[in-house]
């Protein structure tokens, strides 16, 4: 399971649909192609080296330490469900999710809440 990363003073919370199978068991977020870190890594949001975000080991060590407390970045998803597809997501799956989110947001306040993917934006914004 992947353990949420909120916080105060965050600069970005990070809300994706759900974790892959293989994320959901190495508890790390986006581990599964690991597309997501390296996208960090190149815009400079990021410092470790894309060796580092390859290695699964280090990668949680990123994801457990710095990625909250040295980045001040938070992470959720709105369904905990491993599917391999976000698509496979019930839409009423979402709903516990979004109310968590915004409990997040009004508790926390994130300088910016990033939703990863246009699928997560419109499960969160269906109901708003």
């Amino acid at each position: 399971m992947i353990q949420y990363q909120v916080g105060t003073n965050l600069k970005i919370l990070f809300v994706g649909v759900n974790p892959s199978p293989g994320s959901y068991e190495g508890g790390i977020p986006f581990s599964s192609n690991k597309m997501f870190w390296y996208l960090l890594h190149d815009a400079g949001l990021v410092s470790e080296s894309r060796s580092i975000l390859q290695d699964d080991v280090q990668l949680k060590k990123v994801y457990l330490g710095e990625f909250s407390k040295k980045y001040r970045f938070g992470f959720v998803t709105m369904v905990d469900r491993p599917t391999h597809k976000a698509s496979e997501v019930k839409r009423l799956e979402a709903t516990p999710g979004r109310k968590r989110l915004y409990t997040v947001i009004k508790r926390y306040h994130p300088f910016v809440v990033c939703f990863v993917g246009k699928i997560m934006y419109s499960l969160f914004i269906e109901s708003s």
